[in-house]
């Protein structure tokens, strides 16, 4: 009997207590892993409701192997394959396997088809599932339509097993778990740069509401200063304020996001660098996207501060240097044609 997955969940049975820990073993060095669960197959199982007389019929007739009825999993037709084989230069019974293909019945018209696969096996009618897989991707295309897992078991034991169980019945089944890359993932990448803006008669830009300064690049992406000569409006005309801001967002994926982290400072034009105060540099840690797109400081430095020290207004000329100490950026991955 053929019948597609059971969603009903098998009951334990005492008979399985010895097979209920996993179990590791290696075929011919594969890697093959083993392990028992109570859960049907979720794509499909085969049930041979006498296991002996089906080996008698293939023996019979000269043939091999059993082919399943089709069925679909993934949105791709298969078949399970139960294949008798022979140890090479041995013809003995007692020298004959149990194997266990999956073929694929599209016949290349959806072209290469990645898939991780696994194998079941349940002598008997008590419910319990031997797992068998070896975690590699198996790959199917036109010229390689079958794989699977040689060697499951001796037929020997398998039918040793039955008769101790007094049970004819034997289950088969199988998953089929396609991968098909959807683009998801993120890349993430860091950048370390500076950006220098020279502001030379600063005094005539107070009455302007904001200045931007000339766009430059870091990480790929367009940038600009922002500033505020009289602050923006909660600071009342008392602070300079200072934003970094992400320029063209309209072209910046929805999934790119940004890490920033990066020193803002007036520079002290006497020594070339900034002193070392919280009046005249500040640090900005911030996410940025395609949403949010500006991060800064309203409250940067006190005006009359900015006009009282030394070397930070020299002959009406102000810079402002911005340093990416770093820049992550995480963005989708390109889907997989």
């Amino acid at each position: 009997m053929e019948s597609n997955s059971n969603t009903n969940t098998p009951k334990a049975n005492p008979a399985t207590k010895e097979h209920s820990d996993v179990k590791e073993v290696s075929d011919d060095g594969d890697g093959v892993r083993m392990s028992v669960r109570r859960e049907a197959p979720a794509h499909y199982e085969l049930e041979i409701q006498s296991f002996p007389f089906l080996l008698e019929i293939l023996k019979d007739s000269g043939l091999h192997r059993y082919e399943s009825s089709l069925f679909e999993a993934g949105g791709c037709k298969w078949r399970l394959i139960l294949q008798l084989e022979k140890e090479k230069e041995k013809e003995t019974s007692e020298d004959e396997y149990l194997c266990l293909y999956l073929e694929n019945m599209e016949n290349g018209q959806q072209g290469e088809i990645d898939a991780l696969l696994n194998f079941f096996v349940s002598p008997g009618h008590f419910q319990m599932y031997i797992s068998i897989q070896d975690g590699k991707v198996r790959r199917f295309t036109a010229e390689k339509k079958e794989w699977g897992i040689g060697r499951i078991s001796s037929l020997k034991e398998l039918l040793d097993i039955l008769q101790r169980m007094g049970d004819n019945a034997c289950r088969f089944g199988v998953e089929v778990f396609l991968l098909k890359s959807e683009g998801k993932g993120e890349c993430f990448s860091a950048q370390f740069d500076h950006f220098v803006w020279n502001i030379p008669n600063f005094s005539s830009h107070l009455s302007q509401q904001i200045l931007f300064s000339q766009e430059f690049a870091i990480g790929g992406y367009n940038w600009k200063l922002r500033l505020y000569p009289k602050g923006i409006p909660k600071v009342k005309q008392q602070y300079l304020s200072i934003y970094l801001y992400l320029h063209d967002t309209a072209n910046i994926p929805s999934g790119t996001k940004m890490h920033v982290e990066l020193k803002l400072r007036i520079v002290d034009q006497y020594t070339a660098c900034a002193p070392d105060s919280a009046q005249t540099q500040k640090t900005c840690n911030a996410w940025l996207n395609r949403e949010k797109s500006s991060w800064g400081f309203p409250y940067f430095i006190k005006l009359e501060h900015l006009k009282q020290r030394k070397g930070l207004l020299v002959d009406d000329n102000l810079i402002v240097a911005a340093e990416f100490t770093s820049l992550n950026i995480i963005k989708d991955l390109p889907k997989t044609p």
